[in-house]
């Protein structure tokens, strides 16, 4: 079995954005979501270009972290518009074909979001052997 694969991508997270419908009724995904895919997925090939790594064949566990700059003017709890499971989403869909052949892949999801004074997107990725922890 290999052993677990980390990336730290100095981004801020974004949440994936609902596809829009232009009055054409041409479905798009917004831009925001286009870059922020756009830059995972360029951070992460280039990382696992450093020694050489091939996306997971195999059922995978993932734990992504999220880190989210503090606003200037905090409120009590700081909270966030976006919901956790959109910026997984967005991370996870950015990462097919670089980390996992798809995301369907994932059999095990830990999701956290935390405050800090930068923003940043952890993601361990961990090969598991015939679906089982």
């Amino acid at each position: 079995m290999m052993d677990f694969i980390t990336l730290v991508f100095n981004v801020e997270p974004v949440a994936k954005g609902r596809p829009r419908i232009a009055r054409s009724g041409h479905a798009f995904t917004p831009q925001k979501t286009r870059n922020a895919e756009k830059a995972i997925k360029t951070l992460a090939a280039i990382e696992m270009k450093k020694p050489k790594r091939e996306a997971f064949d195999c059922p995978v566990a993932v734990a992504i972290e999220f880190l989210m700059q503090k606003p200037k003017k905090p409120s009590k709890a700081y909270p966030s518009k976006s919901d956790l499971d959109n910026y997984a989403k967005l991370v996870c869909d950015a990462l097919n074909e670089i980390l996992w052949k798809d995301d369907s892949q994932i059999i095990d999801l830990y999701l956290t979001k935390r405050w800090g004074d930068f923003s940043q997107i952890t993601v361990q990725v961990t090969p598991l052997e015939s679906g089982r922890l």
